[in-house]
């Protein structure tokens, strides 16, 4: 599909960029950026501007299916640490659990999905978030208050805008 009917398109009510309906689920996504390249050098101004702002468009769709995808991959993740950690003796043992690590490669981009899971379902986050983050929002005093802990981290949270 060429820039020019792409952006013909673009005003039908289900455009949508040239992506299989079941490719965003995959690890890798795979783009026909070359669909979106311009068919020719000599454009004009105003050309050239809607161009410009069909990239800003494909770069916001991307931005949704990247979140949508890592949403998914935390929540698979978050579910199966969940379902295994009750199992471990210690809260070391649970942050060594396979899951938590991979959430733990996730970085920055787990944090407001680890916050909201700490909101929601509770568990040991706490780990995560300061070996993520590089901060630990803790006060000395709350060491061993679990519920403090949590609530500290959420306010941290609030603070840096990770949740609402």
């Amino acid at each position: 599909m060429s820039v020019g009917a792409y952006a013909a398109s673009r005003h039908a009510a289900d455009a949508t960029p040239p992506i299989s309906p079941d490719r965003w689920r995959q690890p890798h996504l795979h783009i026909d950026v070359a669909a979106y390249a311009p068919a020719n050098a000599s454009m004009d101004r105003r050309s050239a501007f809607s161009q410009a702002d069909e990239w800003r468009r494909l770069r916001a769709y991307l931005n949704v299916i990247r979140e949508a995808h890592n949403r998914e991959r935390f929540r698979a993740l978050a579910t199966r640490w969940h379902a295994e950690a009750g199992l471990f003796s210690s809260p070391s043992d649970a942050a060594n659990h396979p899951a938590y690590q991979e959430i733990i490669e996730m970085g920055d981009v787990a944090i407001p999905f680890i916050l909201e899971d700490l909101q929601v379902r509770g568990g040991l986050w706490f780990r995560a978030l300061r070996q993520i983050s590089g901060v630990n929002p803790v006060p000395a005093d709350a060491t061993g208050n679990a519920l403090r802990i949590r609530d500290a981290w959420l306010r941290w949270g609030r603070d840096h805008e990770y949740i609402a």
